[in-house]
């Protein structure tokens, strides 16, 4: 992968989260107008219990569509400050993006109301949520062990190990399309398995950044702005009310701006 291709890559990523940011919006509106979007069951107005804390079915479409706008700025801001650093980790962090933009397809189930429809869009929304759980902290944990250059040369071989894992395991995956989860996730039969999954490797992302960093006395504001990250798509993904989607939004948007910044940082100490 030249750095010119992968440079017009996040423009294109970039450009095709903004029409995905636009199109969700629009959609939005329209169902709300046109009365196909189920307002008591989706703006929370019969929920009872504390604001702060009690579930709001719009929190979890805030924070799709938040998952769009981030990745559409992200992917700018990528490009200005990696535009001529031929950097595999920051490749990496693009397909982390791009297991974003793909979450975002659970969008479909409450402004199409697709529960309980056993469509094949309801059946194909239900993959690409494990789909994108799947390939997010996998991308997550190249960036970190993959972000040096003599590993340019096996970059596309691991690209498409990371897809094509992740994109067969969420296809062969058993969905349950009986049940649909607060946040718009189908269900399935390895719930337990997948967040186990997210966990350790999350872990083993942050000690390993946490190694590199001190292998080679680097700042640990990377390891810092990777954790907050990770814990801001927590929340994101959980985001069902007040809380987590505010905890959600700071963390994701306070950890990518530390580690992008201080990843360019390095990058330009070391040239």
């Amino acid at each position: 992968m030249t750095l010119r291709f992968r440079n017009r890559l996040n423009l294109v990523l970039s450009a095709v989260a903004f029409i995905i940011l636009l199109s969700n919006t629009l959609l939005l509106l329209y169902s709300i107008w046109n009365g196909t979007f189920m307002a008591n069951d989706y703006l929370g107005i019969n929920n009872e219990g504390r604001i702060l804390t009690k579930y709001i079915p719009l929190c979890g479409i805030i924070s799709l569509l938040f998952k769009d706008l981030y990745v559409c700025v992200i992917t700018i801001v990528i490009y200005r400050s990696f535009v001529k650093t031929q950097a595999t980790d920051v490749i990496f962090f693009t397909l982390f993006l791009v297991s974003l933009l793909v979450d975002s397809v659970r969008l479909c189930i409450p402004l199409l109301n697709l529960n309980n429809t056993y469509s094949s869009l309801y059946i194909f929304c239900g993959n690409a949520g494990i789909f994108a759980r799947l390939l997010g902290p996998a991308a997550l944990l190249f960036t970190v062990i993959m972000g040096s250059l003599e590993q340019w040369q096996n970059l596309e071989k691991n690209i498409i190990i990371l897809l094509v894992v992740s994109f067969f395991t969420a296809e062969f995956l058993p969905l349950n399309t009986a049940v649909t989860h607060q946040n718009f996730t189908v269900d399935h039969n390895y719930t337990k398995v997948l967040t186990a999954y997210t966990i350790i490797a999350s872990l083993v992302t942050l000690i390993i950044q946490y190694i590199n960093n001190k292998n080679r006395f680097l700042s640990q504001m990377t390891t810092i702005g990777l954790a907050l990250l990770i814990a801001g798509i927590y929340f994101l993904y959980y985001g069902i009310n007040i809380i987590n989607l505010s905890l959600g939004m700071i963390l994701l948007t306070t950890g990518t701006i530390i580690f992008i910044q201080r990843l360019h940082n390095q990058y330009l100490w070391l040239d």
